[in-house]
């Protein structure tokens, strides 16, 4: 077979995305990892695809799919995790502090205030992740990457945080 013929077959065999949905565990997640092995079989060498083939490119396949997904250096997880780590991160700190006792009035006044200051569209989907509590929920229903959400909210999390401190 050749390199064409090795990759058409690889694009349409389902039994690639069904390992990356056992690594990853979610259906979102499996198909960023799916894209990115792909470009990454994309660039192997027809010599090797065609020995990976003979051998096991399945077997090769769900190995870096392993590798890809909890590696923290991997191009995967550069482009896709860390970002939800972080925010994993935030929410649990959040749910934290409501959860031993709640926020001080006081704060919660100059936040909403330094975010009254905020530019309208930011202000807005901060305001829409706070009810809605997921970047993805606000992503769906807004239409927004979730990149894009992330970048907004942290953005506006320093200025809000800058602005509080003014305030005191």
């Amino acid at each position: 077979m050749n390199r064409d013929a090795i990759i058409d077959q690889f694009a349409r065999d389902p039994e690639y995305k069904a390992i990356c949905l056992q690594v990853a565990g979610d259906p979102v997640d499996a198909d960023d990892l799916y894209q990115e092995l792909c470009l990454f079989v994309l660039e192997i060498t027809e010599d090797k695809l065609r020995r990976l083939n003979e051998s096991c490119l399945k077997c090769f396949f769900y190995r870096m799919a392993q590798k890809q997904f909890n590696s923290k250096t991997s191009a995967y997880h550069k482009k896709f995790r860390r970002d939800g780590m972080i925010v994993r991160q935030h929410a649990e700190d959040i749910n934290q502090a409501w959860t031993c006792g709640g926020f001080p009035e006081d704060l919660l006044s100059k936040t909403q205030n330094a975010l009254d200051e905020a530019y309208w569209y930011d202000a807005g989907v901060m305001k829409l992740y706070v009810q809605h509590g997921t970047l993805k929920a606000v992503s769906e229903l807004t239409e927004i990457p979730i990149k894009s959400l992330h970048n907004t909210i942290t953005t506006v999390r320093k200025v809000v945080r800058k602005k509080v401190r003014k305030y005191e």
